[in-house]
């Protein structure tokens, strides 16, 4: 298989898996891309981007509709407030659905482990281009991590999902 070919499948599959990152952000076009050019970079600067003022009140609006006080009971009412309940401003990375969380981490996680080996690898055959050997090891750590991330949370979300039905 050519460079350029694999280049472009990597570049398609990051770009793809960061519109899906993106897409809760109100960042499609904006992840699609970040993920096509920089790859697992991109992916990971598009899943810490902030979420884009429409989505955002979208959400704070579904959210004051859920802590809209009853009769008789005390409820949040700023906006400060409602933030604060919902956890948006702590926990961003918490608010992507299960695999796309599970898929960054693995990636990370098998991109540094992959990284480090190439490193040493590097080192020990070749000192002056062992920074390429982090590359040439880290990527592909970095999709095999990506992909068997999700995959597992993909798993998981499926098995709450069935165990809650039979709630």
């Amino acid at each position: 298989m050519s460079p350029v070919v694999l280049l472009l499948g990597l570049g398609l599959l990051f770009g793809l898996l960061s519109a899906l990152v993106g897409e809760s952000k109100g960042r499609t076009r904006t992840g699609f891309v970040l993920g096509f050019l920089l790859d697992l970079i991109g992916l990971l600067i598009t899943a810490v981007l902030p979420k884009t003022g429409e989505t955002r009140a979208e959400e704070l609006a579904f959210i004051r509709s859920a802590l809209t006080p009853a009769a008789g009971s005390a409820a949040a009412t700023s906006l400060a407030d409602v933030e604060v309940h919902s956890g948006m401003r702590r926990q961003p990375f918490r608010a992507l659905r299960v695999p796309l969380r599970w898929g960054v981490i693995g990636a990370a996680t098998a991109g540094a482990i992959g990284g480090a080996a190439g490193l040493v690898v590097g080192l020990l055959a070749y000192p002056p281009t062992a920074w390429f050997a982090i590359f040439e090891l880290g990527t592909p750590a970095a999709i095999v991590g990506g992909l068997l991330g999700l995959a597992s949370g993909a798993i998981a979300s499926a098995s709450r999902r069935l165990t809650a039905k039979k709630r």
